[in-house]
């Protein structure tokens, strides 16, 4: 069996040919895979990129298909994980160097177990990938519930919303005299939805008053009343 320390809370074992994350002595079992043969004719689609995820989106998921064709030997595997998750804790857990269905897991188990630097660092992650504008990424955290488990609405508001709806939205509630939720589509009564960090849908079913503050919102899509 080879055994490779990450830090003091993190430890990698090659049990049985295969790579297991341990967390405080205990299995942490997460989906992991390599990303890898990158072909040279697509390297200009990747050159830029600011994320794994964003990578894995760019090459949907073309790199999957060639893992399962090629044979990686167990013992390469585990080193190349070992390597992975290092420079993720020596970068101070930056959540794009991993993809998002591992980091972010991980992460959370990391406060959970007392990790001072997770703790320090987990909700602003949350918060600049919100910001980032990645789809795939802030689908899968209001999916997996991290935004609704650690992000108060201020903290949720500031990350995902520009300063001029954010400021609307506050007069606007101001004159209702209650407060809108965030909502997909906005498909519930006293809702709002946000595209690219701007407030595209209001629905205000039901609301019979004239609002003078909805004139506010610049990139409304749709109003409903």
């Amino acid at each position: 069996m080879k055994e490779f320390r990450i830090n003091d809370y993190i430890t990698l074992k090659l049990e049985d040919n295969k790579t297991v994350i341990y967390v405080k002595g205990e299995p942490f079992n997460q989906c992991k895979y390599l990303l890898l043969n990158i072909l040279r004719e697509r390297i200009d689609d990747v050159r830029d990129i600011d994320s794994i995820d964003e990578t894995a989106e760019i090459l949907d998921n073309s790199m999957e298909e060639n893992l399962r064709r090629i044979k990686i030997k167990p013992r390469v595997e585990f080193w190349a994980h070992c390597s992975n998750l290092q420079a993720w804790s020596e970068y101070g857990y930056d959540t794009r160097l991993l993809h998002s269905n591992l980091a972010f897991p991980l992460l959370e188990k990391l406060v959970e177990i007392g990790d001072p630097i997770a703790k320090r660092v987990f909700k602003e992650e949350i918060a600049e990938r919100l910001g980032s504008g990645e789809s795939s990424v802030v689908e899968f955290l209001f999916r997996e519930l991290f935004v609704a488990r650690h992000l108060n609405r201020e903290e949720f508001l500031d990350a995902y919303l520009n300063p001029q709806d954010y400021n609307s939205l506050i007069k606007l509630e101001e004159e209702l005299g209650f407060e809108l939720e965030f909502c997909w589509k906005a498909t519930e009564q006293n809702t709002f939805d946000i595209e690219n960090k701007r407030i595209v849908i209001i629905n205000l079913f039901g609301y019979k008053a004239r609002l003078k503050s909805l004139n506010k919102f610049k990139f409304l899509k749709k109003i409903i009343l």
